[in-house]
Parts: C-alpha cells; sequence; structure tokens
C-alpha cells in the first residue's frame, strides 16, 4: 500500500511501514568456553606458571599489601572527612523530606477543609 505525503506543495509517495513488532532475543555471548586442556587461573592477577602454593602466597601477599595501603594517616583523614560528608549530605535530605512532608501536610490539610466548608459566593448585582 502507499501512503501520500505533501512536502512543500508537492505529492510525494512513499511506500507505507508495516506496524508489526519484530521480536527480538536479548542475548550476551561471552566468548569461547575455556580449553580444558590449559591449567585456569587459581587466583586474580598470579599467573597459572606457578603451582598453586606459590599462587596462594603470592596472592596473600598482594592483598596484605594492599591493606597495608588503606592503613596510612592520608587514607584515614580521607575516610574520616568522606564519612563527615556523607553523613553532612544524609542530614541535608532528610531536613529536605521533612520539609516537603510538612508542605505535603498543610496542602491536604488546606484541601480537607475547603471540601468540607461550604462555598459562599458573592451576590452579582
Amino acid at each position: 500500500a502507499v501512503n501520500p505525503v505533501r512536502k512543500g506543495g508537492v505529492s510525494a509517495v512513499r511506500p507505507r511501514r508495516r506496524m508489526a513488532a519484530r521480536p527480538r532475543v536479548a542475548a550476551v555471548y561471552f566468548g569461547n568456553p575455556p580449553d580444558p586442556n590449559v591449567p585456569q587461573q587459581r587466583y586474580p592477577g598470579v599467573p597459572t606458571r606457578f603451582n598453586p602454593y606459590e599462587a596462594l602466597g603470592i596472592y596473600t601477599s598482594k592483598i596484605m599489601c594492599e591493606r597495608k595501603a588503606l592503613q596510612t594517616m592520608s587514607c584515614k583523614r580521607w575516610f574520616k572527612e568522606h564519612k563527615k560528608e556523607k553523613k553532612e549530605e544524609e542530614r541535608m535530605s532528610q531536613l529536605f523530606r521533612d520539609f516537603h512532608d510538612q508542605r505535603r501536610q498543610v496542602a491536604e490539610e488546606s484541601l480537607r477543609k475547603s471540601r468540607s466548608e461550604p462555598v459562599i459566593l458573592p451576590k452579582l448585582r
């Protein structure tokens, strides 16, 4: 079927599109499965050339180094400041929530009063 369309005073003809939905299947592809003949990495960041006992020691030492890095004075200061900022942010958001709740209650109360009280219209002369 054809649908006539006017452009700048001139009629143009364009084919009508079908409106049926096309089903699409959502899928995720993670690549090929691992080769069973190749040894799998047991710990992140530790090559497979180490035996399991060595790999565990290397991984443990890496984790301990990361933990030590977080024990410095600058990290402690940052976490302390971050905690204060988060607390202040939460306090401000609570103030906003309380204010909005109060305004909503006032609006509901005035709406309830206006519906319950009779409306007296002024006399027209």
